[in-house]
């Protein structure tokens, strides 16, 4: 029988204590993009985020400048990836008046 391959990792026994956190590394996030949960940061978007091991699912927002916040379901229970596209916020109406001079009522 050979060993394993270095690129293998056998399997934890059964009775191994569950780890204290779990890794998530999101993809697709953009630059400056952090990571929360609840009111709590986590850290950067850019890096994995280190999560409290557990079986029922957390929700994370993630937020960039400039973008909507999205919400992220997770069960975290090991180590995992996801693609995050946060959607671009619409600009904000020039200041001033919206309504061309020659329409504006002379009263």
């Amino acid at each position: 029988m050979q060993p394993p391959a270095a690129s293998e990792t056998p399997a934890p026994p059964s009775d191994a204590a569950p780890p204290a956190h779990v890794a998530l590394l999101l993809h697709g996030a953009p630059a400056g993009a952090s990571v929360l949960l609840g009111d709590e940061p986590l850290g950067s978007a850019a890096t994995p985020v280190r999560l409290p091991f557990g079986k029922s699912p957390l929700t994370l927002t993630v937020s960039a400048p400039g973008y909507e916040p999205l919400a992220l379901e997770v069960v975290p229970e090991r180590d995992r990836e996801a693609e995050v596209k946060l959607k671009r916020r619409a600009p904000r109406p020039k200041p001033g008046g919206t309504v061309p001079s020659d329409l504006e009522s002379p009263f």
